[in-house]
């Protein structure tokens, strides 16, 4: 969607029932099949109009409770998880604490140090908690940085070829995956286009002419009557000052039916006007109401993708399920954030609380070996577990038993 087209939810102010009435009047015996058309395009205007405008509120009101319920809690997360980092800092730097740590425990405990801190410096160049990262990560943050981007590279070559960041001058993460992108679809548009490829090209590209030719058409009749100029009378200068306002967004936007609403407000066209004209204009207006029906489609598609990444999840489940349910969906992830941010800070209480640290420490040594297995089993690398996954907690080795046979053995002789 171009900038110049605006967003087309922001309906024109008209009186009540008067988009209703851009129709040509006449049973559908009655009319050609460019005027059925006409109709049922502006039709799916107003239906796309109001599909978006629901979706709008619906955007709004998910924003709000963003802004207002989940933003402070993940503002509340951040400090707490800084808080449990220096907790494990001081608990690992503390010789006599650190002694009574088994190994397990102790690399446990860095590996999730690591783990909190990470994102945070993805955050915040923060020099305390770099200086803890230095003292317990196996790798520096340039190291750390320096294998992402080696990982991220291989992933780029695989997905979109081996030269997709030929010409990368250098930047972040997201600049490289936007460099490999825009690399691929240059590529993609390169190809020699096939000879259906060129016809729809072409079709697209006379559409898109004789739809400039439909709006210009009726903005300069609109303009010819209303331009303000043309009136020395304050009152009418203001009124058409008004109007022409409205005029300039609607064809700005590329707004067809709202530019044949005015002219309708304006006494230029009505429906007997419109049964009139020649089927060489209507078949441009129909063209100009199809590609406003693409934009508007376009639209709702952005939204439902704003929607589906402040939820976590995919268009398709935001568009096959009821409005209701992206209240429910962002609610779990209230819930979840919650969840998380208890844990936190039952995990700071607990390691200042030498009773409480044996339970804890196997809690994150668990924790880390279920999401070191997990990973490794995302990148296929083979671990030394067994196929059930890593074990929950460390078991003692049962002594050594004779079975029953040699027992019997020993008896008889």
């Amino acid at each position: 969607m171009s900038a110049k087209q605006g967003r087309l939810f922001d309906d024109l102010p008209m009186p009540e029932g008067m988009a209703n009435l851009v129709k040509i009047a006449g049973s559908t015996r009655q009319l050609d099949p460019e005027q059925r058309h006409f109709n049922r395009l502006t039709d799916q205007v107003r239906r796309r109009r109001e599909e978006l405008r629901l979706w709008q509120e619906r955007f709004d009101r998910l924003r709000q409770r963003v802004t207002s319920e989940l933003l402070p809690l993940i503002e509340q997360m951040r400090v707490a998880q800084i808080g449990l980092v220096k907790r494990i800092d001081a608990l690992l730097s503390d010789p006599a604490a650190a002694g009574r740590l088994t190994r397990r425990r102790r690399e446990s405990l860095e590996a999730y140090l690591v783990h909190l801190i990470n994102p945070l410096l993805e955050e915040c160049d923060d020099p305390e908690l770099k200086a803890i990262h230095a003292r317990h990560s196996p790798f520096s943050q340039e190291e750390e940085s320096e294998l992402t981007r080696e990982l991220a590279e291989a992933l780029l070559s695989e997905m979109f070829g081996a030269d997709a960041l030929d010409g990368f001058a250098g930047g972040t993460l997201e600049d490289m995956v936007e460099h490999a992108y825009a690399r691929h679809e240059q590529k993609q548009s390169a190809r020699p286009a096939t000879k259906r490829a060129t016809a729809k090209a072409q079709a697209l590209a006379e559409a898109q002419q004789e739809a400039d030719h439909a709006l210009r058409e009726v903005y300069r009749k609109l303009a010819s009557q209303l331009h303000p100029d043309r009136t020395t009378d304050p009152h009418e200068h203001q009124r058409r000052t008004e109007l022409m306002q409205k005029v300039n967004t609607a064809y700005e936007k590329r707004d067809l039916l709202g530019l044949l609403t005015l002219q309708l407000e304006c006494e230029q066209l009505d429906a007997d006007r419109l049964a009139e004209l020649p089927q060489a204009r209507i078949q441009r207006f129909n063209h100009a109401l199809r590609e406003q029906i693409r934009t508007l489609d376009e639209e709702k598609k952005e939204l439902i993708e704003l929607i589906a990444t402040g939820l976590q999840t995919s268009t398709h489940f935001i568009t096959r399920n009821p409005p209701e349910m992206l209240d429910h969906v962002l609610d779990h992830r209230l819930e979840q954030a919650r969840a998380t941010l208890c844990t936190l800070q039952e995990r700071i209480d607990a390691l200042t609380e030498p009773q409480r640290h044996k339970t804890i420490l196997d809690e994150i040594a668990s924790e880390m070996e279920a999401l070191e297995y997990e990973t490794a089993m995302r990148l296929g690398i083979k671990m030394d577990w067994n196929e059930d996954g890593p074990p929950v907690t460390p078991k003692a080795p049962h002594p050594a038993r004779s079975s029953p046979s040699k027992k019997r053995r020993k008896k008889k002789k």
